[in-house]
């Protein structure tokens, strides 16, 4: 018997590792050599726009995407 479900979208309970710590490890699991200055920059970027669930929200949000940003998570 089921007593109970829990659901964790994008962060909201477990706050997932930051962007750099993901692309750090992504890439030396690849065996990537990446200059620092590069990786950073990327690091950059994916902070910029929010990418990782959970992570720093966007910087920017493109403008054709606004109203749905204020908008998201407001329902059940």
């Amino acid at each position: 018997m089921i007593k109970g479900v829990m659901f964790d979208f994008s962060g909201t309970l477990f706050r997932i590792e930051s962007a750099a710590q993901w692309l750090r490890a992504v890439v030396a699991n690849a065996g990537l050599d990446v200059p620092d200055g590069e990786l950073d920059a990327c690091i950059g970027r994916l902070e910029e726009f929010g990418a990782q669930p959970g992570g720093v929200p966007p910087r920017t949000v493109p403008p054709h995407l606004e109203a749905v940003w204020r908008g998201r998570d407001l329902t059940a």
